[in-house]
């Protein structure tokens, strides 16, 4: 991950660290401020209907845990085992 001195790590992207990492497989593109796609239709995924699928899989759920329901502030999310790592040129 290139060091950015205004780009944090773990949250969400800074706009300055777009042109440092690869496009999607997908044909997508890594933006500030966008939301996970479907990997199937490239519709925007809904934080509100994704509530029901993140919580069912979390361990935390059971201790009380909720989802925030925004994809502001999150920094990683795997759909259906669809992942990337090290997508930085």
């Amino acid at each position: 991950m290139p060091n950015l001195p205004d780009c944090p790590g773990q949250q969400e992207m800074c706009s300055a660290m777009e042109s440092y990492v690869e496009p999607c497989q997908c044909g997508g593109a890594f933006k500030k401020g966008c939301s996970p796609r479907c990997w199937r239709c490239k519709q925007p995924l809904s934080a509100e209907d994704a509530t029901s699928f993140i919580e069912s899989n979390a361990p935390g759920t059971q201790k009380g845990w909720r989802w925030q329901r925004t994809w502001s502030g999150t920094y990683c999310i795997i759909i259906e085992d669809k992942i990337i790592k090290n997508n930085f040129r």
